[in-house]
């Protein structure tokens, strides 16, 4: 898989997961689910902490850790914000999947 420059399946879901949220985020994804993803700096409590002025999204609190933590709000704030700084500002979105996927390769064969 390293010399086809493939993706482990986890890795690929990532990948999937996160380019969904960066067309969200940008107004080319589905609207039923752009609704769904709220910026911290967005939330007015917030706009005064370090965390206000990232790219970070909130990660809604889940009552049931088998249903809730799969839900799409949930794994896609997670998959966001666990990405570097330099990914989640790309300029466009082939910029975007191009870090995104550079960096997903780096971190699941050559750092490990």
């Amino acid at each position: 898989m390293i010399d086809l420059h493939w993706l482990s399946v986890p890795e690929r879901i990532t990948y999937k997961l996160a380019t969904l949220v960066y067309r969200c985020l940008h107004d080319i994804g589905p609207s039923y689910l752009r609704s769904e993803l709220h910026r911290s700096a967005e939330i007015d409590s917030r706009r005064r902490l370090r965390s206000g002025s990232t790219q970070a999204l909130l990660v809604p609190r889940t009552r049931l850790a088998t249903a809730g933590d799969r839900a799409f709000p949930v794994t896609a704030a997670k998959a966001w914000n666990h990405l570097p700084i330099y990914v989640q500002t790309s300029s466009s979105l082939e910029i975007f999947k191009k870090r995104l996927k550079t960096w997903l390769f780096e971190i699941s064969y050559i750092k490990s």
